[in-house]
């Protein structure tokens, strides 16, 4: 008797010379068929941008989806004459994901590669480009092995810290193999990155033997246990070292900045800070003041000197412009946040009274702005004067980031808030973001904020239902991409000046312009293949923003 299968979704049996479908229901991607647009935003999905001299409509994207109304269960060929007739990215992707081309004949093979040169050539002539894209051989599976994953303060760049197997390891710096990988032993851990995205450190070590820091494309033993390390835009790096404990051995602590070693302390050091430009370190040190009531003394460590002592330490950091130290410490005085000025060797104290949520600083270190809550309410502080915060209800708001605009004039921020959804049964989240006192609409969620470098435009993305990612825009912010997921079918896709892209897997790192060009870059996985994608110019003018 022929054997049979039963279908999960349909619950009919089906004879075994027909393959079994991941499901059968009648809409694959959804409730609703959505028609394909060539510009336009997409349901739920979109970017917010906007000018500060005067509003333009966010420029949306298409979504290529004209789904495959498949009922019952399919073959390999109804789904494959379907992804043709649809003549749809999606349909088609989904198609090849399931399938490899190597299955069929050239023929076959040849008409499924036409939808995806029919895509290319629609982008190429809205846009005005050569789109290009090129194999990377793949470490295996290594990207599906990630162990630590880092970003700069501005989320421009990212490291990927990939764990060590017989055939595939590595660190990926922006979605590329780093020089580094070649020096990394069977276990690595403590990635650390610039600033500006272009250094690297780590530790790596086997099961017996020394550690070594890895510094680029450098490699040194460690004698000491390793506690923490920063490294500056120039490459310099500074760690602290705690020294291993015996019997009635205190612990010493110790700090090196490139070559130099600081006198071991007994005091414990924490949350090191180098600067931008590596002129300067800074940390805390943690005294005991009594040892019978516990208390201990707080100092900021700023290239060998000690502060006066505090009764605790928290948030610590540079300047962008490495002018300034900024930190919050509490005494029997008050609550302050201290501003030293590294050029004049002054220091400024502001005082402040509830818990500080988060804190940000214009590039100079000039403008503080913070979020502070009382257990209740949540304020947010800007050159030392409350602002409104935009929600009916301040006591269910949290404040998720703030930043300035790269010349300190522009100010934002997002915020969300739990609220009753439908007849009140039901508590959701949602977002809002704040752009000199300008909110948006409520959306279920908000991406970062950026800004443009000449400080005259914003972006952030916005979603309903979906995954939002990062933004980024041109040099002088005429032009806007971001990657955007699909919230049915899972796909990655990059959507550029309001237009779709192609589907991917899943995008390792991007997008990103080069230079003063129009031109875009990002890497991405393709069915199962690592490509690194180009949009090259080709008209000379560039256009203006959407």
């Amino acid at each position: 008797m022929e054997a049979e299968w039963k279908c999960s979704d349909c619950g009919e049996m089906k004879p075994a010379d027909i393959e079994q479908r991941i499901n059968c229901r009648e809409d694959r991607y959804g409730s609703n068929t959505r028609k394909s647009h060539s510009r336009g935003a997409p349901s739920g999905q979109g970017l917010s941008l906007r000018k500060f001299k005067h509003a333009v409509n966010a420029s949306g994207i298409a979504v290529w989806c004209a789904v495959a109304l498949l009922s019952g269960c399919a073959t390999i060929q109804t789904q494959y004459e379907q992804a043709i007739t649809d003549d749809s990215m999606k349909s088609y992707y989904d198609f090849l994901s399931r399938h490899p081309q190597g299955a069929f004949s050239s023929d076959i093979q040849m008409r499924l590669r036409g939808i995806e040169e029919k895509r290319i050539a629609a982008i190429e002539s809205s846009l005005g480009i050569r789109m290009r894209e090129t194999e990377i051989p793949l470490p295996d599976s290594s990207f599906h092995n990630m162990q630590e994953i880092v970003y700069t303060a501005n989320r421009a760049h990212e490291a990927v810290l990939l764990r060590r197997s017989e055939k595939g390891r590595g660190v990926l710096l922006d979605g590329k193999i780093h020089p580094s990988s070649d020096l990394m032993l069977k276990f690595s851990n403590t990635l650390t990155l610039s600033p500006n995205g272009e250094h690297i450190a780590f530790i790596t070590h086997k099961l017996t033997g020394p550690s070594y820091l890895v510094m680029d494309k450098n490699r040194q033993v460690l004698s000491e246990i390793l506690v923490e390390m920063a490294l500056s835009d120039n490459g310099k790096v500074a760690y602290i070292y705690a020294t291993n404990p015996g019997f009635f051995v205190e612990t010493r602590w110790g700090l090196v900045v490139g070559n130099q070693r600081s006198p071991l302390s007994v005091g414990q050091m924490e949350k090191l800070r180098l600067s931008p430009d590596g002129e300067h370190v800074a940390c805390i040190l943690k005294e005991l003041r009594s040892k019978w009531t516990g208390s201990m003394n707080y100092f900021v460590m700023l290239d060998g000197k000690r502060s006066q002592a505090w009764d605790s330490v928290d948030i610590i950091f540079f300047s962008d412009d490495s002018g300034r130290l900024i930190y919050t410490a509490t005494s029997a005085e008050g609550k302050f946040i201290v501003s030293h000025d590294l050029v004049k060797g002054s220091q400024q104290l502001q005082p402040y009274d509830s818990n500080i949520i988060l804190m940000a600083a214009s590039s100079d270190g000039g403008r503080i702005a913070f979020a502070q809550s009382n257990g209740r309410n949540m304020e947010i502080m800007l050159d030392n004067l409350p602002i409104p915060i935009s929600a009916q209800d301040a006591q269910q708001v949290s404040v998720d980031e703030m930043i300035f605009s790269p010349d300190g004039k522009q100010f934002a921020y997002i915020i969300s808030q739990f609220y009753l959804k439908g007849y009140g049964t039901k508590v959701s989240l949602r977002r809002c973001a704040v752009v000199n006192g300008k909110a948006s609409p409520w959306y279920e969620d908000v991406g970062w904020i950026r800004f443009s470098m000449d400080s005259q435009h914003y972006a952030y993305p916005v979603c309903e239902g979906g995954v939002p990612e990062i933004a980024t825009l041109s040099e002088y912010g005429q032009l806007v991409a971001y990657v955007y997921i699909d919230r049915h079918g899972g796909r990655w896709s990059v959507a550029y000046d309001g237009e779709p892209g192609l589907i991917y897997d899943w995008i390792l790192h991007g997008p990103r312009f080069t230079g003063l060009s129009a031109s875009l870059e990002f890497d991405a996985i393709k069915l199962g293949k690592r490509v690194s994608v180009q949009y090259e110019t080709v008209i000379p003018s560039i256009r203006s923003g959407p």
